[in-house]
């Protein structure tokens, strides 16, 4: 696995806020974050540049 991307870092990727970030998690586009805590998740960083490659 590469580096994790926090939700912050992902916000500053993508351009999108905290609630679109949820949208898109509940409608699938994304993929759930894994969980790193009780109280912290993250994206493995290759699945972030594919998605924000592939959301154009």
């Amino acid at each position: 696995m590469d580096s994790l991307v926090t939700m912050k870092q992902l916000m500053s990727m993508s351009g999108l806020s905290r609630p679109e970030i949820i949208k898109a998690i509940e409608s699938k586009s994304l993929p759930k974050p894994l969980p790193l805590g009780p109280w912290d998740f993250g994206w493995d960083e290759k699945v972030i540049k594919k998605w924000l490659l592939n959301r154009g």
